[in-house]
């Protein structure tokens, strides 16, 4: 593993407002007035960044992306959400990525 990030989808509206320190990407209030819950069925975007790392890969090396729905060593689950189902859209209509600044 390189590196990891977390974002609680409730709190994935990204804030205009100016962050209280040094940010490397989106700005995130966790405030209850900017909660989104997430609605089972409904598209949503969800935008975060992960810890930031410096390593120098071998070519031909590939990268690979692992999401879940919680850290059971970490969180409780949320109750009656034990077993969450993600489904990440990649089509005409809602083209996800991934953005890997490289040097």
């Amino acid at each position: 593993m390189l590196t990891e990030g977390q974002l609680r989808g409730l709190h994935r509206k990204v804030s205009d407002e100016t962050p209280p320190y040094t940010m490397f990407g989106p700005y995130h209030s966790f405030r209850e007035k900017d909660a989104q819950p997430l609605i089972p069925g409904e598209v949503a975007e969800i935008t975060f960044d992960l810890y930031p790392i410096s390593v120098s890969l071998k070519k031909g090396l590939r990268l690979r992306l692992a999401i879940a729905g919680a850290d059971k060593d970490v969180f409780a689950p949320i109750a009656g959400s034990e077993t969450p189902k993600i489904t990440v859209e990649r089509n005409s209509i809602y083209g996800s990525y991934i953005d890997i600044p490289l040097v």
